[in-house]
């Protein structure tokens, strides 16, 4: 069963590196207690997030997710 306390104490790091005329973004969510469904559900939506974008608007809706 998802609870979300999976993640407590979790940390999420960002890491920018110039590479000729762009940049590149190196993203952690480390310190994972466990890998349950909650887990891989917050690891989809941030690829979702850093990989295909979203255009303008919120990315959560009180249902869940907006897309």
């Amino acid at each position: 069963m998802e609870s979300g306390q999976e993640w407590a104490g979790t940390r999420i790091l960002f890491e920018l590196e110039g590479r000729a005329e762009k940049t590149l973004l190196r993203f952690t969510h480390a310190d994972w207690l466990e890998e349950t469904d909650y887990f891989w559900s917050c690891n989809t939506t941030w690829g979702g997030l850093a990989a295909e974008g979203k255009g303008e608007g919120p990315l959560f809706t009180a249902d869940g997710l907006s897309y």
